[in-house]
């Protein structure tokens, strides 16, 4: 009896955490060897930006300014800074023929006490020349102005006592005070363009733009010898050399924007003219002339175009084929509700032996000036199709277009992005702002699209 039985083997259940751990385990090597080995593709976010056009000149100022001359020889002492403006009879100047008069002046142990108004305007006077420059010809202007502005405060002080000490000492005739006939600015900066007028700038007066001096001496002067130089109108001009490109492109403006010396711009009225073969730019200012009494030629950078964009770098432009395709040959297709358009696509039918048009809808990526552009990977190149009353059979590849843009990665995986090129200026490149199926501000694109493949996940 005990031959007849039959021994069955215990089945072993599947523990189902295990399953659960395995897949967990899988899951995580997975994700490790993927992260591990993937390619790094770096990123960058779009920035707006924007261009200027500009073409840079020499310039040459002319104003209305006169020499003044001293009629007795002499020992100077000056009262007023470069770009001073001064009111008319204000003293501008002391000459003491021997020194003698300025020698007891300055020799006086009587303590000089300055108000609080004095203060302040010696702390100004430091305050706006105290600044960093590699310029050499601009340290030594703000030199000459500390160092006029501080004579003028002390001398002033000094000129208090002037009457006690020629009563004392009866020494008067070498010592003489004198003031302006006119109001103006002052400056010390003298050059052979002084009398010139617009008719006597030429393209050689350009050539030689070391030609000026400085009137500030504290030498002995001769009689008759200029002492400053008073500017007495608002009212300047800019006479600018142009070539024949910038020329044309200025003709006929009524104002132009452009920059002083890099730094100052202005809009201003501009009238261009030809003389003796060459193109002249007559410029009329009448703002910040005591910003330039002591220069005589300015660096003037025309503002031609002011472009605003998107900026990207240029490694990160790529191109992508289009199906360039007439408005002519799309059709409406589906169903009533939902009408789509599309081709008509060839086929050919094996069972009857016949060709046949049939409606593909496609996705427009992109439509202007009558032209539809689908992705050129969404047909075979060497399909045919036609215009709605079969009138004419044309192959597609006839109609491909390569549109240029980047890999958008705001979703995730790359997107193509076409782009419209303004300027490409130093490796960057500014693109036209809210264009049809283009990029917006702060969008993340691929740094290096040739790194890249279109619809690939990057996150």
């Amino acid at each position: 009896m005990e031959n007849n039985i039959i021994r069955v083997k215990k089945r072993k259940d599947v523990h189902i955490g295990i399953i659960v751990f395995l897949f967990i385990l899988f899951y995580i090597v997975s994700y490790v060897y993927t992260f591990l080995t993937k390619t790094e593709i770096p990123l960058y976010e779009v920035q707006p930006g924007e261009i200027y056009v500009t073409s840079q000149c020499d310039g040459i100022i002319l104003r209305e300014e006169e020499l003044v001359y001293t009629e007795i020889a002499g020992y100077l002492n000056y009262y007023f800074g470069e770009g001073s403006r001064v009111a008319k009879n204000s003293t501008v100047y002391s000459i003491d023929s021997n020194r003698d008069m300025y020698n007891l002046l300055s020799g006086n142990t009587t303590e000089i006490k300055l108000s609080g108004s004095d203060l302040a305007d010696l702390k100004l006077l430091l305050q706006e020349n105290l600044i960093y420059s590699e310029n050499e010809k601009s340290i030594a202007a703000k030199k000459t102005v500390i160092a006029t502005g501080y004579q003028r405060l002390i001398d002033t002080m000094l000129m208090k006592e002037l009457n006690q000490i020629v009563t004392s000492t009866g020494i008067i005739s070498n010592f003489h005070v004198v003031s302006t006939e006119k109001s103006g600015i002052i400056s010390y900066m003298v050059d052979e363009f002084t009398d010139y007028t617009i008719q006597d700038i030429s393209a050689a007066s350009f050539e030689n733009k070391e030609t000026s001096g400085s009137l500030y001496s504290t030498d002995l002067i001769a009689a008759n010898s200029p002492v400053y130089k008073m500017i007495t109108g608002d009212n300047w001009t800019i006479i600018v050399l142009l070539n024949d490109t910038l020329y044309g492109q200025l003709l006929g403006k009524e104002t132009a924007t452009f920059y002083l010396n890099n730094n100052l711009k202005v809009t201003a009225p501009i009238n261009c003219y030809r003389k003796d073969n060459s193109c002249f730019a007559e410029i009329s200012m009448s703002k910040y002339l005591s910003n330039y009494t002591s220069e005589r030629f300015l660096n003037v950078k025309f503002e031609l175009e002011h472009m605003e964009g998107l900026k990207i770098p240029e490694t990160a432009i790529t191109f992508k084929d289009y199906y360039r395709i007439p408005g002519e040959y799309l059709v409406l297709g589906g169903n009533e509700n939902e009408q789509t358009k599309g081709i008509l696509v060839e086929e050919f039918n094996t069972e009857t032996g016949t060709t046949q048009y049939t409606f593909q809808p496609v996705e427009i990526f992109y439509e202007t000036d009558g032209f539809y552009y689908v992705d050129g990977n969404s047909f075979p190149k060497e399909t045919y199709i036609s215009l709605p009353d079969m009138s004419s059979r044309v192959m597609l590849y006839t109609f491909i277009n390569k549109l240029e843009g980047v890999f958008n990665i705001n979703k995730g995986y790359t997107v193509f992005k076409r782009i419209e090129r303004l300027k490409t200026e130093n490796e960057y490149v500014l693109v036209k702002k809210n264009s049809k199926s283009g990029l917006a501000a702060y969008d993340h694109i691929v740094l290096d699209a040739s790194a890249a493949v279109e619809d690939k996940v990057i996150y």
